[in-house]
Order: C-alpha cells, then sequence, then structure tokens
C-alpha cells in the first residue's frame, strides 16, 4: 500500500478506526518487506492519533530494536505491556531485543514469561534454550531442547540446535545422534554439517570432520564457519600450509572474537616489498594469541620495514625485551601513519610457517628487574622448590569450560615439598576459602595487582604449571620451564598427540585422555616436576 500523503503540520483525515487500520497495514507492509525505518515512522503517525494504540506500541519496539534503539525500544516494550500484560509476542518479543542486547538473564526471563501464557510457544521454548546456554544453565537449556523435540519432531532446526547443546555438555554420543538426524531431514543443512564437523573434530575423527566442512562448503562456499574450522582441524594436525590459509576465514565468521580492522592501508601478507615503508602489526583476539605471535616482529623488522605495534596496555611493559618494535601503541591509542597493516594472527601466513619454520626467539619477553625485585623481596626465601601455579583461564572465553580445571580437582597433587604460588588474583568466595585451607600453597597477588605482576611470580618461580590460557604463554616466552594442562581437544595451537611444542621449546604438554579428567594429568606433573626438579 503507498504511502499516505501527509504535509507538514497538517492533520490527515484517517476516517476512524478504519483510517488506522490503513495506516497499520501500511506499517506492517513496510516492516515486513525489511524496511524498520520507514515502518517506524508510520507507527509514529498512528500513536500522535491514538497514543495507546497496542500493536503500533509493540510494533515500534520491534522496529526500534532492529534499528539498534535498544534504550528506545525497552521503554516501548514497557509501555506495551502495560496496556497488554498477558501479550505472549510481546514478551517474546522483547526478551529477542534483550538476548541480542546482551542482557541474557532478562532475556531468559522474558521467555519464561512467554511460556507461562503459551506452554508450547515454539520461539520462546528454542530461544530460551539457547539463551540458557550462553548462561552455561545447560541442564535448563537441555529441558527447553527436550520439549522442543516432542513438539516439533521433523524440525532439522531443533535436532541441530540439541546437537550442539548437548555436544557443549560432552554427552557426544547423544550428539551425535541428533545431528546426524538433523541431517537425514535436510540433507542440505550447512550449520548441522558444520556442527557434526566441530563433534567429530572432538572425537578425534579428523578425516570425518574435514568430510563435513567440505560438505558445507561445496554446499554454501560463502559460510565461513566450515572453512574456518576446517582450518582448525588442519592446524591441529600440523598441517601448517593448508591451515594458515583458511585461518584468514575468521574474519568472515558472523561470530567474530575480534572486530575486523578496516583502514586505508593495504593488508600485508607476504606479498609485497615493505622495505623502507611503515607496517602497522596489530593484535586480536585475547592476551596469550599477542603474546605467541609477537615473535614475528624481528623478521618483520628484517625486511626492512618500520614496525608499529598496537597492543593491549597490559602486555607493553613486558614487550620492552620483543625485538623489531620501533614504536607500541596502546589499543586506545590514536595510531600514527603506517603503509601496511597486517593481523599478529595472519604473520605465520606472511612468512609461510611450516612446523619446521617456526620462529623461536630466545627469550622474547621481559619483567622489569624492579618488579623482580619488589616480589623477590615480597616472597622472601624459601626453602623448597617454587611453582607458580593456575588452574583456570577467563570464564568469559567461549571454551573455558572444557580448558579450565577447578581446585578441587587438582589440589591434592600439589606436592607439598614443593611451595606453589597461585597466579590467579580474583580468587573470592568457596574457591578462596579452598586456597587458604592449602598450606603449602599461597595467594599472593589480589585485585591491586596486574599482570606485570603475575609475570614476576612467573620469573621468579623455579617452574610455571598452568592450564591452557595466557599464563602459558608468558611462561614459554620467558623462556621457563613449564608444564601446560590440556583438554582431551586441545586448542590448534598445541596440536595433538605431542608433549612438546614448536612454539617454547621448554615446555612440557600434559594432555587429558578420553576419561576428560584433570587429576590423571595433574598427578602427570607431579611425577614430572619431581624428577624435573630432582635433576
Amino acid at each position: 500500500m503507498p504511502r499516505m500523503p501527509i504535509k507538514p503540520g497538517s492533520k490527515p483525515d484517517l476516517g476512524g478506526r478504519s483510517g488506522l487500520a490503513d495506516l497499520l497495514s501500511q506499517a506492517m507492509t513496510l516492516h515486513n518487506r525489511g524496511h524498520p525505518e520507514q515502518a517506524a515512522s508510520v507507527y509514529h503517525q498512528i500513536l500522535r492519533l491514538s497514543p495507546k494504540h497496542f500493536d503500533a506500541t509493540h510494533l515500534l519496539a520491534v522496529a526500534s530494536a532492529q534499528l539498534g534503539q535498544t534504550d528506545r525500544s525497552r521503554e516501548l516494550f514497557a509501555r506495551a505491556l502495560a496496556l497488554r500484560p498477558h501479550h505472549a509476542e510481546t514478551h517474546f518479543n522483547k526478551g529477542t531485543m534483550e538476548r541480542t542486547a546482551g542482557n541474557l538473564a532478562v532475556a531468559a526471563a522474558d521467555f519464561g514469561r512467554v511460556l507461562e501464557l503459551a506452554p508450547d510457544h515454539l520461539g520462546a521454548l528454542n530461544n530460551r534454550s539457547l539463551t540458557l546456554q550462553q548462561l552455561q544453565r545447560f541442564e535448563e537449556a537441555l529441558s527447553d531442547s527436550d520439549r522442543l523435540a516432542v513438539l516439533a519432531p521433523a524440525d532439522a532446526a531443533v535436532h541441530n540446535n540439541r546437537g550442539a547443546l548437548l555436544h557443549g555438555m560432552m554427552k557426544l554420543d547423544e550428539a551425535l545422534v541428533c545431528l546426524n538426524r538433523a541431517i537425514d531431514i535436510k540433507p542440505d543443512y550447512v550449520e548441522a554439517l558444520n556442527n557434526r564437523g566441530n563433534l567429530l573434530k572432538d572425537l578425534h575423527r579428523f578425516d570425518d570432520a574435514i568430510a563435513d566442512y567440505d560438505g558445507a562448503i561445496a554446499i554454501d562456499a560463502d559460510f565461513a564457519e566450515a572453512p574456518f574450522n576446517k582450518s582448525i582441524a588442519l592446524l591441529l594436525q600440523g598441517e601448517f600450509e593448508a591451515g594458515w590459509k583458511l585461518w584468514e576465514w575468521r574474519w568472515q565468521q558472523t561470530r567474530l572474537t575480534s572486530p575486523k580492522r578496516h583502514f586505508k592501508a593495504p593488508l600485508w601478507t607476504g606479498d609485497g616489498d615493505i622495505s623502507g615503508k611503515t607496517i602497522l602489526l596489530h593484535s586480536e583476539q585475547r592476551l596469550g594469541n599477542t603474546i605467541q605471535f609477537i615473535r614475528y616482529t624481528r623478521m618483520v623488522a628484517d625486511l626492512g620495514a618500520r614496525v608499529v605495534v598496537e597492543a593491549p596496555a597490559s602486555l607493553h611493559p613486558l614487550l620492552t625485551a620483543t625485538g623489531g618494535i620501533d614504536r607500541l601503541v596502546g589499543k586506545e591509542d590514536r595510531l600514527p601513519s603506517f603503509d601496511f597493516h597486517c593481523p599478529l594472527m595472519s604473520l605465520p601466513l606472511a612468512f609461510g610457517t611450516t612446523l619446521e619454520t617456526v620462529p623461536v626467539p630466545a627469550p622474547y619477553l621481559a619483567v622489569s628487574p624492579d618488579r623482580v625485585a619488589f616480589w623477590s623481596a615480597r616472597l622472601g626465601r624459601s626453602p623448597k622448590p617454587r611453582v607458580a601455579v593456575a588452574w583456570r583461564g577467563n570464564p568469559k572465553n567461549s571454551n573455558d569450560r572444557n580448558r579450565s580445571a577447578d581446585l578441587v580437582d587438582i589440589e591434592r597433587h600439589l606436592l607439598p615439598e614443593m611451595d606453589w604460588l597461585c597466579l590467579h588474583h580474583d580468587l573470592d568466595g568457596p574457591e578462596r576459602r579452598r586456597a587458604e585451607s592449602i598450606g603449602h600453597l599461597s595467594i599472593p597477588l589480589d585485585g591491586d595487582t596486574d599482570l606485570e605482576d603475575a609475570a614476576a611470580i612467573c620469573a621468579i618461580a623455579d617452574v610455571v604449571v598452568t592450564v591452557d590460557t595466557s599464563f602459558a604463554h608468558i611462561a614459554g616466552a620467558l623462556g621457563k620451564t613449564s608444564f601446560v594442562m590440556l583438554p582431551f581437544t586441545p586448542d590448534w595451537r598445541w596440536m595433538m598427540r605431542r608433549h612438546d611444542s614448536p612454539w617454547y621449546p621448554q615446555m612440557t604438554l600434559c594432555r587429558q585422555d578420553e576419561g576428560r579428567d584433570w587429576g590423571p594429568v595433574m598427578r602427570d606433573v607431579g611425577v614430572a616436576l619431581r624428577a624435573r626438579l630432582a635433576d
């Protein structure tokens, strides 16, 4: 329906309720055709004429959410629900907005309200299950997924989502049944093929995983998750040449762990002369990645380039010993002019890194002597060997449930003949009380300390023992003897089946077996520690 011509300052002759209905129909047509901004203008017209018009209020809230106007959307949803508090679809749409905005607990409550009003609402069951999964409330998420499977047994998406959830809960056999069912229903379902590939990778069936990724790519060459996940499967197996090329697909994923940077200066990945030019090397993702790949700066400088590195400010004190850096800037700093740029994690591609050519510079991080002296004095002398220990990583990491241990899992393997130094600064509640109950474990860090303090403790310690978190990279880059505890399927950088790392020569990798239990891993670390420190 064409939009009614409205002159500024005039009031249209709407013909009463019929005219409002016509305007609403016009707005909904625009909305359904993907024009929320134009639809919002018409909803506003309706509300100027009828301020308590429920449909216009509700749908304007939806349009505002689609336009990124979260606060305005929330206010409009509140007004709509004041008019009709039992309108299930309004609660559902509000929950969808809150989930998109990252307010997961609020979204879960909104979807719960929908299900009180309409227990078989498929959208609310699905979205609450996905939201609860994000909140790591897995059993509750599975309950909603169970209900969905009963209500919609022929829906491939239901089985796909259920399979991904069960995979996250490490119920791998059940997950495989669900994903097989999704693909049986819809053989060209690229998301399910990708998810099954991820599951098969976690079962160490790498050839089958790659076949699923290839199947997804053949169906939709633009579906970025499949080539990206294939890169991980290849890198895990040490197939670096093919893996680095596909690793570049990380920038096309829908869920970016770091935003893609857009610069006027061209991207350099090894295919041009940079002698006499300035190149910006910028960090991405998390601290450990920056520490691992900052080693390439000297190689870039050796090509004759002036190297500017953009990295988190917390790392700057540690990077003073890293060769090849002409200027170091923070993530919030204004960038100087440059001729080329390259993400740090694209440098292995630029230099064609293979297993045999991984650059292993001398220790390339350094802790200031003053900071080391401060902590040496604060900790005092110890008659026992000192071991710095970290048993968990950042809980915001999407893989944290897999890579982190609980103190209760490892405490009985903390050998009493050693002085254990906790590297965590954020212990609280039961975890702190448990740590304090272990007489040979001290907690030197607190909320007033920073990353360089933790690095100083690593430098002072005789050995570092950690799960896969930034402390592993700090220890490795400092050249410290270290033991890294890895899950059954580790992050790609640690590869499979080997106990050494080409990235960090002083490191020993200790891996979970199929039981996926941390106790035996820490027991093996203890045996190795006794042998190493007895030498």
